[in-house]
């Protein structure tokens, strides 16, 4: 039987020391600014729907609110 690696706990996923080897590095900072600004147009995807079809937005507000943070801060440390 093969046994699962039991995963950290979540504070120790987003470990700072982790998140600074991987901003430090170049082509992963391109790559990280890449992926969220893919995810920020997806929420503002699904935002624009939901506010057209009515529906609330509230979580992909959210969401899209700490993307952007996110990619203002990464955007400064380049």
């Amino acid at each position: 039987m093969m046994q699962r690696k039991a995963l950290p706990p979540r504070s120790r996923l987003y470990d700072s020391e982790a998140m600074l080897i991987l901003i430090d590095n170049p082509e992963r900072r391109a790559e990280l600014i890449s992926r969220v600004r893919a995810r920020i147009d997806c929420e503002i995807e699904e935002v624009s729907e939901a506010l057209c079809e009515g529906r609330p937005a509230t979580r992909a507000l959210r969401l899209l609110e700490t993307l952007t943070k996110i990619l203002a801060e990464l955007e400064v440390q380049k």
